[in-house]
């Protein structure tokens, strides 16, 4: 009879052990969806900023410092876009910063602070 029952506590013992593999995993997957669905809003919003920027430049001012920005995130006070270059983070903070501020403010009514960073930098700091 104990030898059953250790058998029995053994065999719980593995079950327990994989709820807990697949409650990680279920985690996991929510998380990914959750990220997925920000990325996607992120660029919708991007997409939309983008075609009211896009009106008010010359199609060079456009080509030359906005069409290969990239946008990496967004949270409560911050829009983070990335550049190529400090150089073209420099141009783009100072000549295009507050038209990038007011098409993202029509199209989410909120006031986001622009971050403009450098691919490739580490910006962990940021």
């Amino acid at each position: 009879m104990t030898e059953r029952i250790d058998l029995l506590l053994m065999e719980i013992q593995r079950i327990k052990e994989s709820i807990g593999i697949i409650e990680n995993e279920l985690k996991a997957i929510k998380a990914e969806e959750q990220s997925t669905n920000i990325d996607m809003e992120l660029l919708d919003i991007w997409n939309k900023a983008i075609d009211i920027i896009k009106k008010e430049l010359t199609e060079v001012s456009f080509n030359t410092w906005i069409r290969d920005i990239n946008p990496i995130e967004i949270n409560d006070n911050s829009f983070y876009i990335s550049v190529k270059n400090a150089f073209a983070q420099n141009i783009v903070k100072e000549r295009y910063g507050k038209l990038i501020k007011n098409a993202l403010k029509i199209i989410t009514n909120k006031d986001y602070n622009i971050e403009v960073l450098v691919e490739g930098i580490d910006n962990s700091n940021v």
